[in-house]
């Protein structure tokens, strides 16, 4: 629905990657199941929009080798708010995150 697009780009992703750079195997999405992203919607006191939700079924667990896929995890929402916030104070930004901010990624 919101991903299609999305998803059929990531599966022909891997073929376009330079055979010296191919991983060994294609990329393959592991999904949250529903009770996960509800467990961590209580955990974190908020809901998911309903695009992220499509993105956590599709790839919420894992990709292996995938970019550095942990941090779009759904186990790792929670010290990536931490880490964004700790980003933020290091680089002496004013700005802070809402408290119904989903820090999904991130990279520095």
């Amino acid at each position: 629905m919101y991903l299609d697009q999305a998803k059929a780009r990531f599966s022909e992703f891997y073929q376009t990657i330079p055979e010296k750079h191919k991983p060994a195997s294609p990329y393959v999405a592991v999904p949250s199941s529903e009770a996960e992203i509800k467990a961590m919607e209580k955990a974190l006191k908020l809901s998911f929009p309903a695009a992220y939700q499509e993105f956590l079924l599709w790839m919420g667990k894992d990709i292996p080798s995938f970019m550095n896929s942990e941090v779009f995890s759904l186990r790792t929402l929670p010290r990536n708010r931490e880490d964004a916030i700790e980003l933020l104070e290091e680089n002496e930004c004013n700005d802070s995150l809402p408290d119904d901010a989903i820090v999904f990624a991130w990279y520095h």
